[in-house]
């Protein structure tokens, strides 16, 4: 994760491609994008506080984990870590183990012969800036398996019956704080003539836009990022 991460933050100087790049930064400034995102800032809030483990009703505290009461989304397992090579040879930790593998995936189209990203608008937990950019879907799937949940999150349907995905596959997150986790990164293409009735809280993104955003702290996510850096060597996609 953390290599793919280093990868979308990639900027090519080769002429013909610094130039779109370039031009890309040029017309993104103080564009509707911004506007759009301040929206989305100013839309929500998070408030965090303390509350003793033992105090929360849906969860179970053991001597092996914390766990939710509905075997769902994650617990948290203690570890007994062994290495060599290193500073410190052992030590023990708390890890979040998810449940299931996540679904992270990005709707893509032609818009003006230049391919831009559907990206949504994201309040998670942890945010220091409320939202960020995160990929068109991004989500537990066992968390919307029956219809009602389906129709809620947007276009989670459409990713999965897709016919025509450019990646599909399996991929490991960051194992320092997370034990074996796993998410399905799907892009999928939609056909240029593709009409799509966008929740507020999405907007259609160019490639460089992105890169140019990745260049900040705390606007796009991980998962976004994870992503974006398939396309760092696919010339095409620059449009």
């Amino acid at each position: 994760m953390d290599a793919r991460t280093i990868l979308s933050s990639l900027l090519f100087i080769d002429n013909k491609r610094g130039l779109r790049q370039k031009e890309g930064y040029e017309k993104f400034n103080s564009t509707e994008i911004l506007h759009w995102m301040v929206k989305q800032k100013c839309n929500y809030y998070l408030e965090t506080y303390e509350v003793p483990l033992m105090s929360l009703d849906s969860w179970k505290l053991t001597e092996k984990e914390i766990s939710h009461v509905s075997k769902r989304f994650f617990k948290v397992v203690p570890v007994e870590v062994l290495i060599e090579g290193r500073e410190v040879l052992k030590w023990s930790q708390p890890m979040v183990e998810s449940l299931e593998a996540g679904l992270c995936a990005f709707v893509i189209k032609k818009i003006n012969g230049k391919y831009h990203f559907l990206v949504q608008g994201k309040v998670e937990c942890g945010n220091l800036d409320v939202v960020e950019m995160a990929p068109t879907v991004q989500c537990l799937t066992g968390n919307y398996m029956d219809n009602t949940s389906k129709k809620n999150l947007p276009f989670l349907n459409y990713v999965l019956n897709s016919k025509n995905k450019i990646i599909d596959n399996l991929q490991s997150e960051e194992g320092g704080r997370f034990y074996r986790e796993e998410n399905r990164n799907i892009i999928v293409e939609a056909n240029e003539d593709e009409i799509f009735d966008l929740p507020e809280n999405y907007v259609w993104v160019t490639l460089s836009q992105m890169q140019f955003f990745i260049t900040f702290n705390n606007i796009v996510n991980v998962q976004a990022r994870n992503l974006v850096s398939y396309f760092v060597t696919k010339e095409d996609i620059y449009g």
